[in-house]
């Protein structure tokens, strides 16, 4: 059985773009019909020094955003992915956590892959969306956001899903 509208929906955050270009801004995804979202950022490989800082926010039907903590997100990160594990990375302070994550000094020069997952739950009283935003890493630099929302409460065919993006 396929699983897209049953288990999980995709929505986009920004298509694939050179974020030299600007702040990336990327669209709202609603969680009302889902239990939580993975945020997926692909990068390629940039310039030294430009690592990439990814913001995250929590917004009340895509408006009123205000900064979403997370402690802690995935990568794969080399000069070729193939073959790479996933490792976890911790951060902000313990209980707290952090809206910014920033690469590790030598995420720049390599590509890599973030998944930053949020549980519904973790959001504050009344909000529902959420969205990620890439700085602009100073020079040339492909990449692109992806929202994987998961454990769907309403289960349709793909083409009867509602829309996610706010």
């Amino acid at each position: 059985m396929e699983k897209l509208g049953y288990e999980y929906d995709l929505a986009v955050g920004f298509v694939p773009v050179d974020m030299d270009d600007g702040v990336n801004v990327g669209e709202g995804v609603s969680l009302d019909n889902a239990d939580g979202v993975d945020i997926v950022i692909f990068k390629a490989e940039g310039t030294a020094g430009d690592d990439p800082v990814i913001t995250l926010e929590q917004g009340i039907d895509g408006a009123n955003y205000v900064a979403l903590k997370v402690d802690h997100y995935y990568q794969k990160q080399d000069a070729d992915l193939a073959g790479i594990a996933w490792a976890r990375v911790a951060v902000g302070v313990a209980g707290v956590g952090a809206a910014t994550i920033t690469g590790d000094g030598d995420s720049a020069e390599e590509q890599a892959i973030y998944l930053i997952p949020i549980e519904g739950d973790s959001l504050a009283d009344g909000y529902n969306c959420v969205r990620a935003t890439v700085a602009d890493p100073g020079h040339a630099e492909l990449g692109c956001a992806l929202y994987i929302l998961r454990s769907l409460h309403a289960q349709r065919k793909p083409a009867n899903l509602p829309s996610t993006t706010s």
